[in-house]
């Protein structure tokens, strides 16, 4: 999966960028986002192998697992007060880049998912991106 592959490279680059000259809010905020996107990752290549062996209903559970670790990410830091003392650019990129490969791997496996639905006993499969406050929700609709 792309989009796997991506949030991987922004891992990368999340633990490359020094603590040095930051401020509090913004050490603290880099920090969780490292812890954070090491979870991300890992759940993120449970459903990409999962989609590699086939495996759809494992593809959908950890699907499931990672829409809530990013919902839980997107409460906890993508709060106002939080946005606004990130001053670094860097981290505001690469905070930027993490949402996006997130949502691009849900959207990636959503499509997956719905072109398999009949494998999975789904009649349907459907996804709701909301901006305020930032979340994701999937329902399944049974056959």
């Amino acid at each position: 999966m792309q989009s796997y592959e991506t949030l991987t490279q922004v891992k990368e680059e999340l633990g490359k960028i020094n603590e040095a000259g930051l401020s509090y809010n913004e050490t603290e905020a880099l920090r969780f986002l490292k812890q954070e996107s090491e979870s991300l990752v890992r759940v993120a290549e449970e459903v990409s192998k999962s989609f590699s062996n086939n495996d759809l209903k494992g593809a959908l559970a950890s699907l499931m697992r990672f829409v809530a670790r990013v919902n839980l990410f997107g409460s906890l830091l993508l709060q106002p007060v939080v946005i606004s003392s990130l001053n670094n650019v860097t981290i505001r990129r690469e905070l930027e880049n993490l949402i996006e490969s997130c949502i691009s791997l849900v959207l990636e496996s959503y499509l997956e998912l719905v072109k398999r639905k009949s494998e999975l006993g789904l009649k349907t499969i459907n996804l709701n991106l909301v901006a305020n406050p930032p979340a994701i929700t999937m329902s399944l609709g049974a056959e």
